[in-house]
């Protein structure tokens, strides 16, 4: 029976615990199923009716059958109007209003199939109120379907990185600024990035001394062929950085050229490792394994990375994880650590001479302090891979005591995706499998705090590790 109400074969679900973790290629998106919506789902993967589903729920979850069917069928729809679910859903539909309606025929080719040949007919089945049916039928499938076009071009177009367009020279403006004249420096240095070879050529020695030092861990000598040579030029009033003579970014003022370059550095990274997802988070490397530490901006990861590293950690990454999904492992990308000026006082006890550190500005207009890593804490060789034992989501609270609360696979993997900044590859049905397989053998935890000590030794204990207690002294910043 081809009306059948069935999932679309663009969809599907994952179990992880209780929960479900849901992934629909055709509009690259994951969601969290809680374990209502889970069961349906299995139900329609099982064949059954929606009548059946209904009886089935009222029994599972003790439910009155009214209410249940209430329920199944909210679900039933919205799925079938988001074009998860193909078929005809049960009627009557749940009543919904005019903007959830469009919304719906906005992402679903097949609503707006059903409305261009019969818009009232559509509008009825879909359940609109009726103080919105005639509006909504009203409208033009023409006009509809263009409007969803431009909504597909424009999620296209988003960039997972939102200062780069804010900050990209456009080719024209700098080649009109930069004649063939403009002098190339002798101030170069080379340095290696996951297993990229850098040469950056400075504007002149003022320049280089005021980069060179953070990016200092990843020098290399200064011989051989590079993969890559970057300029940072001097012009027209401002700085220029050009990659291997394309024109990238330009900066107003020297305490932004730092920023730009450590900036363009994550952009290759990303762009040399195409098959790694970016992730939002700390890494830190004991025995071998990683721990990822994921969080939003502001929300205090660098601090703990920073002190986490200064209490016997290797270090992996400050805020950009590169993990591959296939092995579940993570390439370290150890650049210096971005310290946020009005939070540097935390760290002042692990890193003394941090509040001497020249004060950088980023393209956001946030003030920094780049905080070099020791060499002590870097990994040997800079392309091995660490597979990922824990992830553990700190969340700073002033005056808060520790408190660690293991969390649940489902939310931990719904958690690390939106922390989730790129991935080359979409998050197809197979890149999600391989992640649930995958977060099934990884010890998921949130950590609240409030003083840094007690944040490393939670960590400590769940890692099964022993911080070192003393704290670090300042010769190495």
């Amino acid at each position: 029976m081809t009306n059948w109400l069935r999932p679309s074969d663009e969809v599907a679900l994952f179990i992880l615990d209780d929960s479900g973790i849901f992934v629909s290629e055709a509009r690259d998106h994951v969601e969290l199923f809680n374990t209502a919506a889970t069961f349906v789902w299995c139900c329609l993967e099982d064949g059954m009716a929606p009548a059946d589903i209904v009886e089935a729920y009222a029994t599972t979850f003790a439910m009155a059958r009214d209410r249940a069917q209430e329920t199944v069928h909210d679900l039933l729809h919205r799925w079938h109007g988001l074009g998860y679910l193909l078929g005809a859903p049960p009627e009557p539909a749940p009543e919904i209003d005019f903007t959830t309606a469009l919304g719906r025929l906005l992402v679903n080719p097949a609503l707006r199939t059903a409305f261009a040949d019969q818009p009232a007919e559509a509008v009825r089945r879909m359940g609109v109120r009726a103080a919105d049916h005639a509006p909504l039928a009203a409208l033009s499938p023409v006009e509809i379907e263009q409007q969803a076009h431009a909504l597909r071009q424009k999620a296209a177009s988003i960039s997972h990185h939102a200062g780069l367009a804010a900050n990209r020279a456009t080719g024209s403006f700098l080649r009109r600024t930069l004649s063939p004249q403009t002098p190339r420096t002798d101030q170069s240095r080379r340095y290696q990035v996951v297993g990229t070879t850098l040469q950056i050529r400075y504007a002149n020695a003022g320049v280089a001394d005021l980069v060179h030092p953070v990016l200092a861990n990843l020098t290399i000598a200064n011989d051989g062929p590079a993969d890559m040579i970057l300029d940072v030029l001097e012009a027209g009033g401002g700085y220029f950085l050009l990659e291997d003579g394309e024109p990238l970014y330009r900066c107003g003022q020297t305490t932004e050229i730092a920023p730009m370059v450590i900036f363009a550095i994550k952009a290759i990274a990303m762009n040399r490792t195409k098959s790694l997802m970016l992730i939002h988070a700390g890494a830190v490397l004991q025995n071998e394994r990683c721990l990822l530490l994921p969080g939003p901006s502001g929300g205090g990861k660098t601090t703990l990375t920073g002190a986490l590293i200064q209490s016997g950690f290797g270090y992996g990454a400050e805020d950009a994880v590169m993990l591959n999904p296939s092995t579940q492992s993570v390439l370290p990308l150890p650049l210096s650590l971005a310290v946020k000026y009005d939070a540097a006082e935390p760290l002042a006890a692990y890193y003394p001479a941090l509040e001497s550190l020249p004060v950088h500005v980023r393209q956001d207009g946030r003030r920094l302090r780049y905080l070099c890593p020791p060499s002590s804490v870097l990994p040997n060789d800079p392309a091995q891979t660490y597979p990922v034992d824990w992830i553990i989501f700190p969340t700073r609270v002033p005056g808060a005591a520790p408190a660690v609360q293991a969390l649940g696979k489902a939310e931990a993997l719904q958690q690390l995706l939106t922390h989730c900044m790129s991935a080359a590859d979409s998050l197809d049905i197979a890149g999600v499998r391989q992640l649930v397989q995958w977060m099934r053998t990884v010890a998921c935890y949130e950590l609240h705090y409030s003083a840094l000590p007690d944040a490393i030794s939670e960590i400590g204990r769940l890692t099964g590790f022993s911080p070192t207690t003393s704290l670090k002294c300042a010769d190495k910043v």
